[in-house]
């Protein structure tokens, strides 16, 4: 996946069920040990609650290596599960969520608790704004001596500026590009520099 949706910032959301308090926070979270401290955070900030339960895909939407999701005492599969479920079907990557319930009395049940944590999650999710994310990756260039005006005159003008030079036998430019973006610029600079300048992903 080359470009995602990720949360902008910090959002909050509140629904009541049943008498039962939840409390949703939503955070841009990009590994499990930000997800750690983002749930030890809420149970200091909560320490009355009865349960934190949370859920969180730290990287890509697709990235399995980022998926993590807790009942926090709750019944199982009736709490994390849910809310992982929700953030999945968001498609939007590196998210976490926390869900705070405090007991109003009422037993849900295990399927109204499921509804329950469903219904938080999808008001956590509704709850934030979000930005276009694209991973970066480094195309690697090299060209003659003779060619690095043409090089550079041609980064100019696709608008990039931040691309590092080093010289040996040749000028070697590496260029830091959107991952979506770098088909096409090796396309460009395939057609303008020739077929054979040696052109790469590092």
């Amino acid at each position: 996946m080359s470009e995602y949706l990720i949360p902008s910032e910090e959002s909050f959301a509140e629904v009541e069920i049943k008498r039962s308090r939840f409390l949703i926070t939503v955070r841009p979270i990009t590994s499990m040990e930000e997800m750690k401290r983002f749930l030890k955070e809420k149970r200091e900030e909560h320490p009355k609650a009865n349960h934190n339960c949370w859920a969180v895909i730290s990287g890509a939407p697709s990235d399995s290596n980022g998926y993590g999701f807790s009942d926090d005492g709750e019944p199982s599969g009736c709490a994390g599960k849910p809310i992982f479920t929700v953030l999945q079907y968001s498609g939007i990557g590196q998210i976490g969520m926390v869900v705070t319930r405090y007991f109003g009395g009422i037993k849900l049940g295990t399927g109204g608790m499921v509804k329950a944590y469903t219904e938080a999650a999808k008001a956590g999710v509704e709850s934030i704004r979000t930005i276009a994310y694209s991973p970066m990756v480094t195309l690697r260039v090299e060209v003659s001596y003779a060619q690095e005006p043409h090089l550079r005159h041609l980064l100019d003008q696709e608008g990039q500026t931040n691309a590092v030079f080093s010289y040996g036998q040749g000028v070697i430019a590496e260029l830091p590009v959107r991952k979506g973006d770098a088909p096409a610029l090796k396309l460009l600079l395939r057609e303008q520099l020739g077929h054979d300048v040696p052109l790469k992903l590092v």
